[in-house]
């Protein structure tokens, strides 16, 4: 790697190579900022995150990691050191030297050298003509390309951070270069970071695209940026052509037609999009934009997301591992608001927005221009929703979504979750994925929360349901398969049902089904069947959002009242010897009782076990408003005063009968 991508100065090209006349081309909104600036104030009123807030905090040395985390750097950022704990990189090493975690947690060192505050600068001076933003980006840029020459250091380990880098620095000085605030010699700094970007990403990008997930997508984005702001720079053409070609072929590999994406995680199809959408325009400025059949794959992506999506504030479950990313943010939205994506990504594949106007509109004004603003707005409609080759499955009714995922890993796995369940009623959760937290931190915080047990589901004598076999690799891979969605009673109550493998390595297999119903009211029941011809210890785990909690029925029961004073109610039964339940709050010894919404960030929870032994064993566990009696009779279980009749059939519906006096709309 030291031959290919040598530590090296920069290059000191003459000229833009281009960039100046395509950047308006990719920028459209760049030829509509009049109009595009009239919306500005608009926006701002009903933004949580305004830029003109964002650059005046970074005015004061205060950067924003992750999405969330304030973090103070100064006036010169120590761009080689993680800011939290001090640890840092000996600076003059060649990236291919520096190990992945011996520093701690290297996205400490990275988060800043993303380039997310070039983005917020720009936008911050576009809004207001103050020349301290313009001249804040341009000491931060000639800062940082003082401290990391090419070829040297942690922030050149990785081709995918440089490619989100290129992309914020070129967006960023178009924007300042459209009001007249970028000069020959800053040009020229870009044109040498295209081009050590370019090298970076060329010298390793094979290993980048064996990863089969958004490493190769965004490291095709960074060269085919280059490619195409730079024309004039050497082998532009064919670095075009190969970036194109490589860009369909991973889509078309990497994204179902039913939109499902490899990474099975929302945060990281959010980085999809992105970067679908990025190149897209990037393509559309050249005259080659992507073929109908890759446009409808990206379409059914932004789907997806929209399906997942609460559109109220753009939240989605924390599904999957979350890392912080969102590198194209040209909006005002908080971390956890999806919506910009949402509305890019069809304002590409439909050429019109789908959500209602608001501060969410600004990347795709930005990319597209105004116009695109103006169209129809035509939603897609949101209804039960299905992702078959990922096993994604939305039961929706009565203001509750039921978000479930039982399915094939076509590629690697990252959490071990099969039949994982998020329950959401009126846009509020009502059960939690744990998240993520950090890739590389001191136990219990290092990586813990993609285990088993800190999911939705059940394991088996305190295994998880596949083996670790490295930091970010499990063995043998998972499967899950469902019925279609059944209507019971007349239609008063939808009912899912799946099963995964993921316990048939044991000597004593166990075969794990689950069913879920979602009533009319909006009420869920969630039934749960382990079934081998040996005994073993099953563990239901559920992690419910913090709250006032009043236990019941021994720890198999509660009422959690939030703070909005709004309560809830959980009742489980179970079925086998030694049944037991126990809850526990941020717990620092197990990492129990935490959830994780954005990365680095630990915020309480409940965390809820119901533990028993046997052969065949049997959770119910309901979701209400009010307690609701729960208990297995024969081979029934009363849920309120709903009777449901048990299947006995190893191969057959886990439900047989539903007979309901209650739950009624």
């Amino acid at each position: 790697m030291a031959r290919r991508d040598p530590i090296r100065p920069w290059s000191a090209r003459p000229g833009d190579a281009g960039f100046l006349t395509m950047a308006p081309r990719v920028l459209a909104g760049l030829a509509d900022f009049e109009k595009l600036s009239a919306m500005f104030s608009s926006w701002d009123a009903a933004a949580a995150e305004p830029p003109v807030k964002e650059g005046v905090a970074l005015l004061a040395g205060r950067f924003r990691y992750f999405g969330w985390r304030r973090v103070e750097l100064g006036r010169r950022p120590a761009w080689q050191s993680n800011p939290l704990t001090g640890e840092s990189v000996a600076t003059g090493l060649h990236w291919s030297q520096i190990a992945d975690f011996a520093q701690g947690d290297i996205k400490l060192i990275w988060e800043a050298s993303r380039w997310g505050w070039a983005l917020d600068l720009a936008r911050a001076f576009a809004r207001t003509g103050d020349r301290r933003f313009a001249g804040r980006f341009r000491q931060l840029r000639n800062d940082w390309m003082a401290a990391n020459p090419p070829g040297a250091g942690p922030n050149w380990k990785c081709g995918q951070e440089a490619s989100l880098r290129l992309i914020a620095a070129c967006i960023a000085t178009a924007i300042l270069a459209c009001r007249g605030q970028t000069n020959a010699s800053g040009i020229r700094q870009l044109v040498a970071l295209a081009e050590a970007t370019a090298q970076r990403i060329e010298a390793n990008l094979d290993y980048a695209l064996s990863q089969d997930n958004n490493h190769g997508l965004s490291e095709l984005a960074g060269l085919l940026t280059v490619a195409v702001l730079f024309p004039d720079l050497p082998e532009a053409r064919e670095r075009r052509r190969r970036a194109r070609l490589g860009l369909i072929r991973e889509l078309n590999r990497l994204v179902a037609a039913d939109g499902s994406f490899a990474q099975y995680s929302t945060n990281y199809h959010r980085v999809l999009l992105h970067d679908a959408v990025w190149c897209g325009r990037l393509l559309a400025a050249v005259g080659e934009p992507f073929p109908p059949d890759m446009l409808a794959r990206i379409d059914a992506a932004a789907v997806w997301l929209w399906q997942v999506m609460e559109p109220m504030d753009g939240s989605v479950p924390c599904y999957g591992s979350n890392d912080g990313a969102n590198f194209l943010k040209l909006d005002g939205g908080i971390y956890g608001d999806h919506r910009a994506a949402v509305q890019a990504a069809l304002g590409l594949t439909r050429g019109m927005p789908v959500l209602p106007a608001g501060p969410w509109d600004e990347t795709a004004a930005w990319l597209f221009g105004v116009g695109v603003l103006g169209q129809p707005r035509h939603a897609p409609e949101r209804k039960n929703f299905v992702a078959p080759s990922a096993g994604y499955h939305v039961l929706r009714r009565a203001g509750t979504d039921v978000f479930i995922r039982c399915g094939p890993h076509r590629f690697r796995p990252h959490h071990a979750d099969q039949l994982h369940v998020d329950l959401r009623r009126d846009g509020q959760p009502l059960t939690l994925d744990p998240g993520t937290f950090s890739y590389n931190a001191p136990p219990p915080w290092d990586h813990a929360f993609k285990n088993t047990r800190f999911h939705n589901t059940v394991s088996v004598d305190g295994l998880d349901q596949m083996d670790k076999a490295g930091r970010f690799l499990w063995l043998p891979w998972t499967s899950g398969t469902s019925a279609a969605v059944r209507e019971l009673a007349e239609g008063a109550v939808h009912c899912w049902e799946g099963e995964t493998d993921a316990w048939q390595r044991l000597a004593a297999p166990v075969r794990h089904r689950r069913a879920v119903l979602l009533h009319a009211n909006g009420e869920v029941s969630v039934i749960d069947r382990l079934q081998s011809t040996g005994e073993h210890e099953y563990r239901l785990h559920w992690l419910l959002p913090d709250a006032q909690l009043e236990m019941t029925n021994g720890g198999l029961g509660a009422c959690l009242t939030a703070p909005d004073h709004t309560i809830d109610s959980v009742e489980a039964a179970v079925t086998g010897a030694g049944a037991r339940a126990d809850w526990m709050r941020a717990d620092e010894k197990s990492g129990r009782g935490w959830a994780s919404p954005r990365y680095l960030e630990r915020v309480p929870a409940w965390s809820w076990e119901i533990t028993a032994s046997g052969t065949t064993v049997w959770f119910g566990t309901h979701f209400g408003g009010a307690t609701t009696a729960v208990a297995f009779i024969a081979d029934t279980i009363r849920v309120g005063e709903a009777t449901i009749v048990l299947g006995s059939d190893r191969d057959g519906p886990l439900l047989r009968d539903y007979q309901a006096k209650n739950f009624a709309s």
